[in-house]
């Protein structure tokens, strides 16, 4: 048997083995298709077929398979900017890169191994089966065909960024003309998109339809590319599909002769992403924080010198002074700026009609959910000063989650003054919008305490995963259930009114996680 696919093999074979010494994993594997099947049981059984007029637009769709593909080759072409993409584990690299193995059969074993993680992790879009279903009258054959495009994006985002890494690697000329084409590509998307509308001047849908059908933008890199796919599939275009799998593969195939051919050397600068990610994934297992590049000095004043601030509430003092540091703005990062600009977006392409806030504020608790995983105090919970403090548990569980709280509160001014000021909605609801955004915070914080003490030692991070969505679930049910009964109950000019029950709920849970967890500072094995 030739010696990679006889690699490909045992690796499966491993795996399965595996799951008999480690039930864990496989009860965690269980529950993942357990949850797929009732998925897709769901969105087949009991649907009332709905008339086409009662669907929401699909053009909402096809912005989002857009935002997401540009977002994708964007993430990619700045990840090859800086520590690159590979396809490779620690173990390939230590096992074929030294092997005498054709590089162009060592670069293909990489495809296909990384082929299997990509189709692993795509099967979230699964879950989506039923809401695409009842929102947009879809059946498999679109679902299928969003699932392969996310698949095709993923896979040509990796080779993407090896390739712009192996290019720009050891010369600072190339990455700045690469980061000056990038800017000034999307600069100028931008700018044509404000000409359109500028030029028909007859609303934001109609700018949306124009640029939409034009078939300039279909053919922009990964989201052009898979809207050119789906709406073939849609709409039964045979040749926008042929076109679209012409252009992923054409230009992957491009990429890859350029790896393979004997002046890219591409041994080298995959060996040095491929220790990155794996000191990455070392790091999470360990709950620790590793960026792989040398910190920047940073200027400390005069006055900033010395604490100003005793016991527990010295680990709030030292977030906050960081904070501030770490931007001209306190608690206004990248994040911040994304979240406006998506909440500029939706408010947009969602003006006048009555769910759209509902929509647009959903979309961006659910961005915030996983900027809250990695906040400040996960990586505080795995320190030994918390511990060493001589103060009570709470109050030292509260002053390290004073950034958590106070992050969401800033978050909440800024982006739903852009949401007010779009045209999303009206000042009062962005308020009632705002506390609910700053509610949920609180209790993605919460979640993160219970998190540590209830899954800390748990080392299978799918198993992880898993209880932690589920046990999310169950936290913000009654919250989103207490906003519908309200909803339902008030007249239709409170409405506004239905959000103040749902941070109130969400203000109390958090209040029950903390109070449960008080004493996770007293039991120094929940540090993992």
């Amino acid at each position: 048997m030739n010696a990679l696919a006889y690699l490909v093999v045992m690796q499966l074979k491993n795996r399965i083995l595996t799951l008999r010494r480690k039930p864990a994993r496989l009860i965690s594997y269980i529950i993942l298709a357990l949850f797929v099947i009732m998925a897709l049981v769901s969105s087949g059984i009991g649907t009332k077929r709905q008339q086409p007029a009662e669907f929401a637009d699909e053009r909402i769709l096809f912005l989002i398979i857009v935002a997401v593909g540009l977002l994708f080759f964007g993430l990619y072409i700045n990840s090859g900017l800086s520590t690159g993409s590979t396809l490779f584990s620690m173990a390939d690299a230590g096992l074929l890169f030294p092997a005498p193995i054709s590089p162009k059969k060592i670069l293909l074993y990489g495809l296909v191994s990384t082929f299997g993680k990509t189709l692993a992790a795509s099967l979230f879009i699964l879950y989506q089966v039923g809401n695409l279903r009842s929102g947009f009258g879809y059946g498999a054959k679109e679902i299928s065909a969003l699932f392969l495009i996310y698949i095709m994006m993923l896979m040509f985002g990796q080779l993407v960024s090896i390739a712009v890494y192996v290019f720009c690697h050891g010369d600072s000329r190339r990455r700045a003309g690469v980061r000056t084409i990038a800017i000034a590509a999307l600069i100028g998307l931008l700018l044509v998109v404000l000409n359109i509308h500028r030029q028909h001047g007859q609303g934001i849908e109609t700018t949306v339809d124009r640029v939409l059908d034009g078939l300039w933008f279909e053919c922009l890199p990964m989201g052009g590319w898979a809207l050119m796919f789906f709406k073939g599939v849609v709409r039964g275009s045979a040749w926008k599909m042929a076109m679209s799998l012409a252009l992923f593969a054409a230009s992957g195939a491009a990429i890859l002769a350029y790896l393979a051919q004997g002046r890219a050397d591409y041994y080298e600068e995959v060996l040095v992403s491929t220790e990155h990610n794996y000191k990455l994934r070392l790091a999470a297992l360990e709950n620790k924080n590793y960026t792989g590049k040398a910190r920047k000095k940073v200027r400390i004043k005069d006055a900033e010198k010395g604490l100003k601030s005793a016991g527990a509430a010295a680990i709030a003092y030292r977030q906050i002074l960081e904070a501030t540091r770490s931007n001209r703005l306190p608690f206004v990062n990248g994040f911040t700026i994304v979240a406006a600009l998506t909440a500029f977006v939706t408010a947009k392409a969602f003006q006048g009609f009555a769910a759209g806030k509902y929509i647009a504020f959903a979309l961006l608790t659910y961005l915030q959910y996983f900027t809250a995983r990695t906040g400040p105090l996960k990586t505080e919970l795995t320190k030994p000063y918390l511990y060493l403090i001589p103060e009570r548990s709470y109050k030292k569980l509260l002053a390290g989650s004073v950034v958590s709280f106070v992050k969401p509160c800033t978050d909440a001014v800024v982006i739903f003054t852009v949401f007010a000021a779009s045209g999303g909605t009206d000042p009062v609801d962005a308020l009632f919008l705002a506390l609910a955004y700053a509610a949920t915070g609180a209790v993605y914080t919460g979640m993160a305490v219970v998190s540590h003490r209830v899954l800390g030692g748990q080392p299978a991070l799918l198993l992880r995963g898993i209880l932690g969505s589920a046990l999310l679930l169950v936290i913000m049910l009654p919250a989103i259930g207490s906003a519908v009964i309200t909803a339902v109950l008030l007249p239709s000019g409170l409405d506004h009114l239905c959000m103040l029950p749902y941070s109130i709920v969400c203000m109390i849970s958090a209040f029950v996680m903390f109070i449960l967890c008080a004493d996770l500072l007293d039991h120094a094995e929940f540090s993992g």
